[in-house]
């Protein structure tokens, strides 16, 4: 308590000289293979108000190559399976692992759960004083080739998403959890959902109130109303308008920026009721079917009769600027 060390960061500090010189370092220890059966690790943070960080047991781990040069650490992990204590259960991990002062590396890292599956390469880079805001000033930096997930197990750990939903993606992401950019994303979902795009998400890890954003700029956007909301976090899915139920299965192009109490949105949308094309600012959003517009809106050969469940209305195409 009153740190702001972990054991580990004490532990390969021992190896360090205090004023690092050019030359290698003298220490080293390395073993061709490890092998840790049915063990356990505890991670505690007294400084937080929830001391327990990681919790896991049952681990079994063979790993070889593995060595300690100075204060780098890496191993070739071949096989790690462990059980969280919030409940999930890490069937396996493989990985080319690396440890330095600077940071941490998990290439050809291949994961498989008891529902899902990811592939790629994720590194942290860090200063190692910031590690104890991790959300805020370390650096991810990864890129998933393939994965199959099941978003009830992200709910173990961020508890905003809908249930059974699975989502199929690749992305590469770069900056902080909270400040988070998520490029060349091509995900799919069990339920026809589709999102092709450049998204950044900002404060998602943030405890303070009201300052979640995202910034999208979708090259393809598809799903429906309730298949979006469930899919989405619930601090997004909470801004879609109930009115978006009688688009049915749509297709989304453009930018849009998100905030708690605000929208942006440059967008064409491709529905089955016909095409809007929009350019609005909307506000009081946390009350989002009384939100109020302020753009200009484009119908194209648009239904508005069904839109409105007014029977006396047809189809139309008009050119509107709206306030209200």
């Amino acid at each position: 308590k009153g740190e702001n060390q972990t054991n580990l960061d004490v532990f390969v500090a021992r190896f360090d000289e205090e004023e690092p010189s050019t030359e290698p370092s003298d220490f080293l220890l390395s073993s061709s293979d490890i092998t840790i059966v049915n063990g356990k690790f505890t991670m505690s943070d007294e400084n937080r108000e929830t001391v327990q960080v990681l919790n896991f047991d049952g681990i079994n781990l063979n790993a070889t190559n593995f060595l300690i040069n100075g204060s780098d650490v890496s191993t070739r992990i071949n096989t790690l399976s462990f059980n969280d204590s919030r409940g999930l259960k890490m069937k396996n991990l493989s990985s080319n692992f690396k440890y330095t002062r600077e940071n941490m590396l998990f290439d050809n890292l291949d994961i498989k759960t008891e529902s899902s599956t990811l592939k790629g390469a994720l590194e942290f880079k860090y200063n190692r004083e910031d590690l104890q805001y991790f959300t805020e000033k370390v650096l991810v930096d990864a890129t998933f080739t393939e994965a199959d997930i099941a978003l009830s197990e992200i709910n173990t750990f961020y508890d905003e998403f809908g249930p059974n939903q699975r989502a199929k993606f690749k992305v590469k992401l770069s900056g902080t959890l909270n400040d988070l950019k998520a490029n060349d994303l091509e995900l799919t979902t069990s339920s026809r959902s589709k999102i092709y795009g450049d998204i950044n998400f900002k404060n998602l890890f943030n405890s303070d109130e009201n300052n979640f954003e995202m910034v999208g700029d979708f090259d393809n956007l598809s799903s429906s109303y309730n298949d979006l909301t469930a899919l989405l976090p619930n601090v997004l899915g909470q801004s879609i308008p109930t009115a978006f139920d009688k688009l049915g299965y749509f297709t989304l192009k453009g930018a849009t920026n998100i905030k708690p109490t605000t929208i942006d949105a440059d967008v064409d949308i491709f529905t089955d009721l016909g095409t809007i094309v929009s350019n609005l600012h909307m506000t009081n959003i946390d009350n989002i079917d009384n939100a109020l517009y302020k753009g200009n809106v484009i119908l194209r050969e648009f239904d508005l009769g069904t839109f409105l469940n007014d029977p006396k209305v047809g189809t139309v195409s008009l050119d509107m600027a709206v306030d209200g």
